[in-house]
């Protein structure tokens, strides 16, 4: 028995799903029949499709991607709009994706997508149409499909990939109610309340239309209605009017349109603005094709039972908002084949019933979370361009046009976890972008932030042991000091914050950091500092930046990123800011002078910091938006010099310091023979305070550092091993002190993390 025979699945739908299947069970080896309903495999009814890339990249392993190109335009663009055609947003994000994940978002017509997964089956003989399924048996041999015209079809496997008005799902569900136990069917009942409709959709192509540009999308908010639009191949436009209906319907209560109910409803929208200039009426004069639905949404926790199992809209219906239907679709068409490969036997025997009953579980498994994580997602995101709640306009008008590339990278998170076909090599685009794929990330798979805080408490809890200690500074501590060491003091100090605030400044201009803690408040932090002691506030601020600063953020190479323009002026900023107040105190004559110098310049050199970087953000070029796609690294010149200037002031300062220790000791013994055994105490107490809070200060830093190496460990982008790392650390800190030791470290991470990362799973 050839491996071929071994197995046989029933596919019920010639959808997107169920053609992709096909083509994924053939790579397997895996025999099967698609039975669809219509008579033409490839109808038109005006659809179109958007692919994302984690649709592009499945397609790709299946060799169609290049014949998908011919067909498409890329996304280059996205401009966002209210319904009156004011400007919200716009953006280059569509190309920073593409550079991001290999592929770029795109629309295409569905009867061209489906006439493109057909003209590459290898045997057409095993599509057939005409085929209305009316019911569905299965024993412990063999599962059957029954039609309308009398035929049979018989399998190990049946896949309903039939669409929302599934039959198989209708059947499978019909068979649970008969076999299920207690726990089945109460999620049973769950399933069958779970379809409903609040939203329609008039959907259609137009001609082009002048101010649609190839290659741009529109979208538009506006209350109750949203709009999207995309210029095409040859200027055609793909459009999409969402509207809110007058009431939530489910299950059989839900609305079928019939032909010229959308002449009557799009005449209600037709001031609404598609983009700045153009009304909706303009793209329904120049329409092509238009078609007019309810938009159903369902979640499902029965997708499979026995040999049954089904995908794509039959079982994760989603709005169209998000443009994920037809890519959540190909997922679960190569996962059901991943896991179905399962059950194939060495021996070449047939698959028993339990075998299949196991694969199509893992099936279930590996696609039902992502798959309805991405249904709220697609869900959500319809309410909130129709402006569903109060929240959701101010979401719509303030909060997310302001948000950057922050989209993109919710955008990027649906992608990069996205199922491959597990028996075809990953092609070459996928591994030339910039943000490496895998199962393990993601949505669903983001870090767990209370883990996160728990592994950094400790940082909390030395912070709170410095707010709890009382302990008053000795008395006599300005007497019993020359102004040489006073001015020391001082320094030391100002060297002593160089570290922290080098980071810090960096971490806050971080394209991955945004709205976090560490964005937000730098300045608000190195002023705590000044206030109440960097021994104390240091370890609050390493909390917070560990918890919300994991390497997930930084998976686009682009998001390590700073701003450039920052970068630039960083150098010149360390030594004006830090410099220059050091030298006005050491070339002080008298120590009221430098007093002075030490509690008002000094003391405010965040504010001077953030001002001197401001102003000079103005006046030096930020290439940010070119660099995040084309070059990603741009900064990291710029970086290192700052990196470099604070490692050498802080050993330079370590080497003097313990120098000038040897001398004074030496000038304390010979000049201060006689007083020093009353002095003696008082000086052996600043010595232990001052180590006791250096030595907890870097102990929080230092382990602030480590718990980021572990991350660069755990996500692979660091291979060296804890010894080699501890061994860079120590001989850092013992030849130029902690501080240098600090950035020494946090450079070596700024290197690791600007390297491509590829995960090959």
């Amino acid at each position: 028995m050839t491996q071929t025979s071994q197995m046989k699945v029933v596919i019920v739908g010639g959808s997107i799903a169920g053609l992709t299947l096909a083509h994924c069970l053939s790579r397997y080896g895996i025999d099967y029949i698609i039975l669809e309903r219509r008579h033409d495999i490839a109808p038109q009814v005006g659809a179109s499709v958007s692919l994302m890339p984690n649709g592009s990249r499945i397609l790709d392993q299946l060799g169609m991607f290049d014949a998908v190109s011919e067909n498409i335009e890329p996304c280059v663009f996205m401009q966002t709009w209210d319904e009156n055609g004011r400007l919200l947003s716009e953006t280059d994000a569509p190309i920073l994706t593409g550079k991001r994940l290999g592929y770029t978002i795109t629309f295409l017509e569905r009867e061209t997508l489906l006439e493109i997964l057909y003209r590459h089956l290898p045997d057409k003989s095993k599509v057939l149409t005409g085929k209305y399924v009316r019911s569905i048996e299965q024993d412990s041999k063999e599962a059957v499909v029954v039609c309308e015209d009398g035929s049979r079809y018989s399998g190990d496997v049946i896949a309903g990939a039939d669409g929302i008005h599934s039959t198989i799902r209708s059947e499978m569900r019909r068979q649970i109610a008969k076999e299920g136990t207690t726990k089945d069917l109460e999620a049973l009942k769950r399933d069958e309340i779970a379809l409903s409709a609040e939203y329609s959709c008039l959907f259609g192509i137009s001609k082009p239309i002048p101010g649609l540009e190839i290659g741009h999308t529109h979208r538009s908010s506006g209350k109750g209605a949203s709009t999207l639009l995309f210029g095409g191949v040859d200027g055609k436009l793909y459009w999409f009017l969402f509207t809110k209906n007058e009431e939530r319907t489910f299950g059989d209560g839900i609305p079928r349109y019939k032909k010229g109910d959308e002449t009557n409803h799009v005449a209600k929208y037709m001031h609404h603005h598609v983009s700045g200039n153009i009304l909706l009426s303009e793209v329904w004069k120049n329409r092509i094709v238009a078609n007019f639905v309810t938009i159903e949404e369902m979640e499902n926790e029965h997708w499979n039972w026995n040999r049954v199992a089904c995908l794509g809209d039959s079982i994760h219906k989603m709005t169209p908002n998000l443009g994920q239907g037809a890519n959540c679709a190909i997922e679960s068409a190569a996962e059901m084949a991943n896991s179905l490969s399962k059950a194939l036997r060495d021996d070449g025997s047939k698959p028993t019933i339990e075998d299949i009953n196991s694969a199509l579980s893992l099936y279930y498994q590996k696609r039902n979370v992502r798959a309805n994580l991405i249904v709220k997602a697609a869900n959500k995101f319809t309410r909130v361009e129709a402006l569903a709640t109060t929240g959701d306009w101010v979401a719509s008008m303030f909060i997310i046009p302001r948000l950057g590339d922050i989209l993109a990278d919710r955008g990027a998170k649906v992608q990069v976890g996205a199922t491959k076909l597990d028996c075809l090599p990953i092609p070459k685009r996928a591994l030339e972008g910039t943000m490496p794929w895998s199962t393990n990330s993601g949505i669903g798979k983001e870090e767990n932030r209370k883990r996160r805080a728990q592994l950094a408490l400790p940082l909390i809890l030395i912070a709170l042991c410095f707010f709890w200690d009382k302990t008053p500074e000795p008395k006599g501590y300005s007497v019993m000091k020359s102004f040489s060491e006073v001015k020391l003091d001082m320094l030391s100090s100002i060297v002593n914050a160089i570290p922290l605030a080098t980071i810090w400044t960096i971490e806050s201009y971080r394209r991955g950091n945004a709205l976090t803690i560490a964005n937000i408040f730098p300045t608000t932090f190195l002023l705590l500092a000044q206030k109440f002691g960097i021994e104390r506030i240091a370890p609050i601020y390493f909390f917070f930046h560990y918890v919300q600063s994991p390497q997930e953020n930084f998976a686009a190479l682009d998001n390590r990123l700073t701003n450039m323009a920052f970068a630039k002026i960083l150098p010149l900023a360390i030594l004006l800011i830090f410099l220059g107040p050091s030298y006005a105190i050491w070339s002080s004559i008298e120590l009221e002078s430098a007093q002075w110098i030490y509690d008002n310049a000094w003391y405010w050199y965040p504010v001077y910091l953030t001002i001197f970087l401001r102003i000079f953000n103005f006046i030096v070029k930020d290439t940010t938006r070119l660099n995040r796609i084309y070059k990603p690294t741009a900064d990291l010149t710029y970086l290192r010099i700052s990196y470099s200037i604070s490692i050498d002031i802080c050993a330079a300062f370590h080497l003097y310091g313990s120098l000038s220790n040897s001398t004074s000791i030496a000038f304390l013994t010979q000049e201060l023979q006689p007083s020093i055994q009353p002095t003696q105490a008082i000086l052996g107490a600043i010595s232990e305070l001052w180590a006791t809070k250096q030595t907890s200060l870097y102990g929080a830093a230092f382990y602030w550092t480590f718990l980021h190496f572990a991350d660069l460990k755990f996500v692979g982008k660091l291979k060296k091993s804890w010894l080699l790392i501890l061994t860079i650390f120590l001989s850092s800190t013992f030849l130029a002190g902690p501080g240098a030791g600090l950035i020494v470290m946090w450079a070596w991470r700024e290197e690791i993390m600007a390297k491509k990362h590829v995960i090959l799973e």
